[in-house]
């Protein structure tokens, strides 16, 4: 298994202490960490060449739909190529239909979440949602 990461000493220290658990908890498991310069690492993920990858998102705006949105099949930081008829159909309500109603467009939201808590092995996905 292989783990991309960037060059830096903080991506190291990560990258260096997820190999060690992974391998301490996974019996058998290798892990190969490959710590890479920005746009090496960059062109890697792009390419789907990785099986863990390390790296960042910072939101574009403060909403959960900027988070969630990365996991759109057609979004340039969907390096995974996740893809979900039923979270594109949540996050597209949200877009449309339900924009203009909060409760709708966060409960649209929280399904997304749910679907991609569900499917995906992703340490990054959205921040808890909540509904009242």
């Amino acid at each position: 298994m292989t783990l991309v990461g960037y060059d830096t000493s903080t991506d190291k220290n990560q990258s260096e202490f997820l190999q060690s658990q992974i391998e301490s908890k996974l019996s058998g498991v290798k892990v190969e960490v490959k710590s890479l310069p920005f746009l090496s690492a960059y062109n890697l993920a792009v390419k789907g060449e990785f099986d863990l990858q390390l790296s960042y998102w910072l939101n574009d705006y403060a909403d959960p739909m900027s988070e969630l949105e990365t996991h759109e099949l057609n979004n340039s930081h969907n390096f995974g190529k996740y893809t979900s008829k039923n979270f594109n159909k949540q996050l597209s309500l949200a877009k449309s239909k339900n924009a203009t109603s909060q409760k709708a467009y966060f409960k649209n939201l929280l399904n997304a979440q749910k679907q991609l808590s569900k499917a995906t092995r992703s340490s990054r996905s959205a921040p808890k949602l909540k509904t009242t």
